[in-house]
């Protein structure tokens, strides 16, 4: 039926759209078609605003009002919201807002035909725009010349009308034209109206050098991963790191963003108040594939956090991220070792030689700048402040209900293992290795050499990477997670980067890294050096200092005052000092009574009857 005409068609396999209200069993994403599942999440982005506040206390008139709004500025019936809303809260299931499609005839147009369409509809989706008109005549001209049934007028009509309406716009008239037709508009994120709602992540280079916290030397610049809610522009997580964007680092972020924040607050020595925690319902980024990667989607979908991905040459979705991003940088800009923007800002200034911050300086920085700054900070768009507008989404206002605090991790500590990063690793007869750490417990003696197939059985296991003297190992049959210590306990708390560079010091020196044993050699040669270096330090501050007093003692050698003192005058010409006498007392009476000769270089020989006195001197 078309426009309340029959038609006769002569297509093979002819689908039908059908209503979302009839579920049936559960669909699998994965076997969904692309096309298909962009409409599901169209439909989803939709009617977030009403799902979100189906179980808060919002008068009917309200729901009616937001219906309304939303199908003005969708293109949608109220009716079809109605009923995707219906469809969806019943299981919450993405798939359930999907085209289902069934059988209802076969179509009874040849293959030729049905290519003939094809191609005349990729001529409609160009920029030079041919009328339906000129795609029927096209479509008729060539069946006739191959010798095939001309498809009815309406037919042709139907399957354009089939067409994506935006994609149709962007092909004709170009992304610019369906962005302003079928988006809404700057400033306003579609479905960002309650905190958490929606929550926008990336990575950035920060404009500074960073030292090591060894030697204080310069490390190169560091990577800072940040998190942004688009409702009240709250900072949720932050994470620094030397190495380049991973799925690890995003990871760590996300952790730091869903946990409450009282403790990274003490340990980063930050004196304030994060008042945010929980998990978004949705995370948007950008399409790294650090976005993409499966431990990244498995990490958010164990605690019902959907990731989305920003859409291809549509910069304006991303646009709050990066507009924090930018301002971060500027912060950096005023700090030593600032790199600045480009070489023409830096012009001479050098910022490694004026490097100070460590990574973990650089983390209390930016909290700092978060919590006591940021936060409290007008912001022009909202009109108040990012703290004033979260504190208005969750507590509410005189106009509109909040929608509350979340409700805290029962098992935090369990929280913050899931979102560690992980691997898939066999356990044999020694235990795990992971980066040349061997780690060993009796918790793992019942999978050694565990089998699946033909193959040795891999488990998940998840490492801080602040603290690579252990890792957490998931046993598959009690679901708890494990500390597995290295092999020897002996080790130290150390990063993977300070781990990594004890084996490229080892590999340099040209020995093999190959068990904890040479990692803690390599480790001990790192302390080695440092005192070492230490020493040397010490003894060229001395050297220095030794120099400096003698240059002065030359200076006063000159002096009149200097030159006169006997130990000052030169080598040849020396005063020798007088000797003072030694006193020898000769016990041997002796008859000579006359006194005895001194002489400069000689001792003084007295005998007893010497020192007695005689009787004419009493």
């Amino acid at each position: 039926m078309d426009g309340g005409q029959t038609v006769q068609t002569d297509i093979e396999n002819l689908w039908e759209d059908v209503s979302p209200g009839d579920q049936g069993a559960e669909v699998s994403i994965d076997i969904l078609h692309p096309h298909d599942i962009e409409i599901a999440r169209e439909r989803l982005e939709a009617i977030a605003p009403i799902v979100a506040l189906l179980d808060k206390p919002v008068k009917e008139e309200a729901f009616k009002a937001l219906y309304t709004e939303i199908s003005r500025k969708s293109g949608h019936s109220v009716r079809t919201l109605y009923r995707w809303v219906s469809t969806y809260t019943a299981r919450s299931l993405l798939t359930d807002l999907a085209p289902k499609r069934r059988k209802r005839h076969k179509r009874r147009i040849d293959t030729t035909s049905e290519e003939i369409i094809e191609d005349a509809l990729k001529k409609y989706m160009t920029d030079r725009r041919p009328s339906i008109d000129a795609i029927f005549k096209t479509i008729a001209q060539q069946c006739r010349d191959v010798g095939v049934r001309i498809p009815h007028m309406s037919t042709v009509r139907r399957r354009i009308k089939e067409l994506p309406p935006k994609e149709v716009v962007a092909s004709r008239f170009g992304p610019k034209a369906a962005r302003d037709m079928y988006e809404q508009i700057k400033g306003h994120y579609p479905g960002a109206d309650y905190p958490l709602a929606y929550v926008q992540i990336d990575h950035t280079l920060l404009d500074i050098q960073a030292v090591s916290d060894r030697d204080r030397l310069p490390i190169g610049k560091v990577w800072l991963t940040v998190a942004i809610d688009v409702y009240s522009r709250m900072i949720v997580g932050i994470y620094i790191t030397i190495e380049a964007p991973s799925a690890f680092s995003t990871c760590m972020c996300i952790r730091n963003a869903v946990l409450p924040k009282e403790n990274f607050l003490l340990d980063v020595e930050v004196k304030g108040e994060w008042p945010v925690w929980g998990f978004m319902r949705n995370l948007h980024a950008d399409n790294g594939p650090d976005f993409r990667s499966e431990v990244y989607k498995a990490n958010l979908q164990q605690y019902g956090c959907w990731p989305l991905w920003r859409k291809l040459r549509q910069p304006h979705y991303g646009g709050h991220i990066e507009r924090l991003i930018g301002t971060i940088n500027r912060v950096f800009h005023d700090l030593p070792g600032t790199t600045f923007s480009n070489p023409r800002e830096r012009a001479t200034y050098d910022s490694e030689g004026n490097a100070i911050f460590t990574i973990d300086e650089l983390e209390q920085v930016v909290a700092h700048w978060v919590v006591n700054i940021y936060h409290k900070t007008l912001h022009e768009e909202l009109g108040c402040t990012p703290l004033e507008k979260w504190e208005a989404g969750i507590l509410g206002t005189d106009g509109s209900p909040g929608v509350g605090l979340q409700d805290r991790a029962e098992d935090p500590e369990r929280v913050a293992l899931d979102l560690l990063p992980f691997e898939e690793r066999t356990v044999q007869r020694d235990g795990i290795t992971w980066e040349n750490i061997t780690y060993i417990s009796e918790a793992l003696v019942p999978w050694i050499r565990a089998e699946e197939g033909r193959k040795g059985k891999k488990f998940k296991v998840r490492r801080d990477p602040r603290d690579v003297t252990c890792i957490w190992f998931l046993d598959p049959k009690s679901g708890v997670y494990h500390r597995i210590p290295e092999e020897t306990r002996q080790m130290k708390p150390i990063s993977i980067w300070d781990h990594r560079l004890a084996h490229s010091l080892k590999r340099k020196r040209g020995g093999r890294v190959a068990s904890t044993l040479d990692t803690l050699d390599a480790h001990r040669d790192l302390e080695r050096m440092s005192q070492a270096a230490e020493e040397k330090t010490k003894m060229a501050k001395g050297e220095r200092r030794k120099a400096e007093r003698q240059r002065r003692n030359q200076k006063t050698l000159g002096s009149e005052a200097y030159a006169s003192k006997p130990a000052s005058a030169p080598a040849s010409q020396k005063i020798k000092a007088p000797v003072r006498p030694r006193l020898v007392v000769n016990n041997v009476s002796s008859t000579d009574k006359s006194p005895p000769q001194v002489n400069e270089d000689t001792d003084l020989d007295l005998s007893l009857d010497d020192l007695m006195p005689r009787a004419e001197d009493l």
